[in-house]
């Protein structure tokens, strides 16, 4: 550079004198000469010019940059600060200094460079490069002042790391200090975490959460919630996703920023970041809703109804089928035991229809069903809600016997389990359900005379069958039949002819003879319900039996026989409980009916007429009755079973007035009370039996003992 002949001060700035001169390049030498001068007391950032150029030259090893510089990280912009200090020293002095202020450069620009001068090239291990430094250093607070040799700021890393500049030695010991994270106790290190708490947790989130974004009214609702209502567990400092105090205050903390996405985190419930919906549910569940009010057995239960819980919600909603209503109710419910008492039923899984967060209530219908000529329903199958009503319409020609299912589910339990509702023939009724599951209408024979007794009844089929046989019955069946027990006998009359296939013609002679289908399935008190499943017309059918005790008018069932096939030589016996019931013995596809005055229990057997002993035999009625398929009999379709073969005790009514051969049984139970008519009998039944002879005048005729009918 030319000398212009003015002689130098020793102070000169680089500012043009009025000559028109080139400006000399940045120098450690001049800048420290202008910055120990300007900037001394309170203000000094060298204690003299040897130690500024020891750091300039060496421990900082400052780039030159050019005497324009206002800004970066250079000599240049420190010497026009230092400069500018003599007339505002407080304010330019520390962008003159060895960090720039943040004004000859970033705080990481400074830090960054150092780094990489001080440290990465003296080969320390450092948790930055120069590719990541600028992006970590902007996690670090810069709350500190220039020159800080401790507290965690990038201050005091910048000052380890200018130090760590010296040599070799000083570089091993403050590299690792200039660290983005410090070890735990070093002089740059974050202090040791404090246990979270309420009150400082409300101080923030009350701070930074404040008109939409408020998550309470004042600090103490706060504070209330935190220890009493949501008794919110402390967890630690550095939680960012549990629901935690340590974890709302975190997101209160960063709500400064962005109080839109963090204040919700921050509240009441978590926001699902916080700890799940579920997890702050369950909490809440637990710790609120105890003894009497308690709702799940443990945590696991409610996690699990949890998880079925719709979570559409918003935080804080007090109404709404979802867990946040819940969550908010549960809430309140943690304020006293009054409080528990009306919130934690609001508060369960599922919820009640009218409660804040349960269902809403909608207003109950009314669907029609129809029965067709062709024995159907229409529509074959309605599904129903609970408290909703069905209007049953039946034609007054409809078959008596045969119905097909229909099913209405609906998915609430209630009292009254099967419940029987009248349908007269021709008549119609609305039926309320209140109670879930599958319902059957069937229709009983039509009697003339006794029209009041022939209605058409709804039940529910007991679940434990519906699961029995070949699994549930609705998979067996392909046009099935339901026959409803209910009634006592009627007088003899004339009944309807149902069609072959659902039920054979009976002719109204042999209905004045004896009780049809229908009217023999009587009982002096439980209703039962036999349920015949026709797999086609050319087969025989499947039977259930469902029986049970049960107060009078009300079925109750349990199944005493799951499923069994019936083949022409099979005859399936099942006794009926109460002294005088009927014993009814399903030969084939057909029903007929025993008279006894023997049994005392519930019991069923099937039994099976040995081919060795003969077919066996019935009368031209039977025949009339069975299926199709075991329409004849070989050999014996002209003869009839005799209804009353047996005494207890081997003696024979009817034998001693034909030649039938007599049957005799044991029964371990009741040893005086054993079956007629079967050859193979449950275990603890032995007997043999043959084949009957033709019909006689005393089998073709119930006798008076056989045929007096019993009352309720």
């Amino acid at each position: 550079m030319a000398d212009t002949g003015v002689a130098d001060t020793g102070l000169d700035t680089g500012v043009d004198a009025g000559l028109d001169v080139v400006a000399a390049a940045p120098s450690c030498q001049a800048y420290c000469k202008v910055v120990v001068a300007h900037c001394t007391g309170d203000n000094a950032q060298y204690k003299d010019e040897a130690e500024c150029n020891n750091y300039c030259k060496g421990l900082g090893k400052l780039p030159a940059g050019t005497a324009d510089d206002k800004a970066g990280n250079t000599i240049g912009c420190r010497t026009y600060h230092a400069g500018a200090a003599k007339d505002d020293p407080k304010t330019h002095c520390s962008h003159a200094g060895k960090s720039g202020g943040n004004a000859c450069g970033t705080w990481c620009d400074n830090y960054c460079h150092l780094v990489d001068k001080s440290c990465l090239a003296a080969k320390q291990d450092m948790d930055v490069d120069t590719s990541t430094c600028l992006t970590k250093c902007k996690e670090l607070k810069d709350g500190g002042k220039p020159n800080d040799a401790g507290g965690d700021s990038v201050q005091c890393r910048i000052y380890h790391l200018g130090v760590a500049g010296t040599d070799e030695a000083n570089a091993k010991i403050h590299c690792p200090h200039g660290k983005v994270a410090p070890a735990v106790g070093t002089p740059c290190a974050a202090a040791a975490p404090t246990a979270p708490t309420c009150e400082n947790y409300c101080k923030v989130v009350a701070m930074h959460c404040t008109g939409e974004n408020a998550q309470y009214k004042d600090e103490a609702e706060c504070v209330t919630y935190c220890k009493t209502q949501g008794k919110l567990p402390v967890g630690t400092a550095d939680d960012k996703t549990v629901n935690s105090v340590g974890c709302r205050t975190y997101h209160a903390g960063a709500a400064k920023d962005d109080p839109k996405t963090h204040c919700s985190h921050a509240g009441k419930s978590g926001d699902n970041v916080c700890g799940t919906w579920a997890e702050n549910y369950c909490h809440l569940a637990v710790a609120n809703c105890t003894a009497d009010n308690k709702i799940f057995a443990d945590n696991a239960a409610c996690l699990a109804a949890a998880a079925t819980a719709k979570k559409d919600g918003k935080a804080n909603d007090a109404a709404g089928d979802t867990l946040q209503c819940r969550i908010y109710h549960l809430g309140v419910a943690g304020t006293d035991a009054p409080s528990a008492k009306t919130h934690c039923p609001h508060g369960g899984i599922p919820g009640k229809a009218g409660d804040p967060c349960g269902p809403a209530v909608t207003a109950p219908v009314t669907k029609e069903v129809k029965t067709t000529g062709a024995n159907t329903f229409d529509p074959a199958e309605t599904s129903i809600a609970v408290g909703d009503s069905v209007k049953f319409t039946t034609g007054s020609n409809h078959n008596a016997i045969e119905v097909d299912e229909a099913a209405y589910t609906a998915g609430l339990p209630t009292k009254k389990a099967g419940a029987i509702i009248d349908v007269g023939f021709g008549a119609t009724a609305t039926v309320k359900f209140d109670k879930a599951g599958t319902y059957y209408f069937v229709l009983s024979a039509r009697i003339d005379g006794h029209e009041g007794q022939d209605r058409g009844q709804v039940a529910q089929a007991p679940r434990a069958c519906a699961a029995g046989g070949s699994g549930r019955m609705a998979s067996l069946v392909r046009r099935p039949s339901f026959f409803l027990q209910r009634r006592a006998t009627p007088r003899s009359g004339r009944t309807t002819n149902p069609g072959p296939r659902q039920r054979p013609p009976m002719r109204s002679s042999t209905a004045a003879r004896r009780p049809s289908i229908a009217t023999s399935l009587r009982t002096t008190r439980a209703p039962s319900m036999t349920v015949t499943t026709w797999r086609s017309a050319a087969t025989s059918p499947t039977t259930q039996r469902w029986s049970g005790p049960s107060e009078r008018g009300a079925p109750s069932f349990h199944c005493t026989d799951t499923e069994r096939s019936l083949a022409p030589t099979t005859v399936n016996c099942t006794r009926r409980s109460g002294g005088g019931g009927n014993d009814n013995c399903w030969v084939g596809a057909a029903a007929r009916s025993l008279r006894s005055r023997t049994p005392s229990a519930d019991s069923v057997c099937a039994c099976t007429v040995p081919a060795a002993t003969g077919k066996l035999a019935r009368s031209p009625a039977a025949t009339r009755m069975a299926a199709p398929s075991t329409a004849r009999v070989a050999g014996t379709a002209a003869r009839r079973l005799s209804m009353a073969t047996a005494a207890p005790g081997g003696r024979n009514t009817a034998a001693s007035r034909s030649p039938s051969r007599t049957t005799s049984w044991t029964d371990s139970r009741h040893p005086k009370r054993c079956w007629k008519t079967c050859t193979v009998c449950r275990p603890g039944c032995t007997g043999s039996r043959t084949s009957p002879p033709a019909a006689t005048t005393a089998a073709r005729r119930p006798s008076r003992r056989t045929s007096r009918g019993s009352g309720h």
